[in-house]
């Protein structure tokens, strides 16, 4: 069943992003090759990689957001809560800066239409990340 739901998922992203990749055995990580940026930034683009809690769908604690390292806001302010070389990136070494970015719930049904889904959560990203 969450298989299915992981499938179903990523159906739906390259339908509306195109190139997604993920990890088909165990459902680890998801990434979306061209992630549209916000306009604040320079940068039209990024992957926008999400590590997920696996076959454990509902641990809404253990999903986390990493994008390119180096984006650049048009208004010269740092991106807010996007962390490239310090302690809180394990994934630095392979060019991604980690969103500060924590869900509070994440409902996950077997209909992907009416419970939570990975949309939203790139959604949510995409609107944290044109904060600041």
């Amino acid at each position: 069943m969450i298989e299915q739901w992981y499938l179903a998922n990523i159906q739906i992203l390259r339908q509306i992003w195109g190139l997604v990749e993920f990890d088909d055995s165990y459902f680890n990580w998801m990434r979306i090759k061209y992630f549209v940026l916000p306009s604040v930034y320079f940068q039209e683009y990024s992957d926008l990689l999400l590590v997920t809690p696996g076959l454990n769908i509902e641990n809404f604690q253990d999903y986390h957001f990493y994008v390119d390292q180096n984006l650049s806001r048009r208004d010269g302010v740092a991106p807010p809560f996007v962390h490239e070389n310090n302690g809180c990136n394990n994934l630095y070494d392979q060019g991604y800066a980690r969103l500060s970015f924590h869900l509070k719930s994440f409902r996950a049904t077997t209909d992907v239409v009416s419970g939570d889904n990975l949309f939203e959560l790139a959604k949510a990203a995409y609107h944290f990340l044109g904060q600041g």
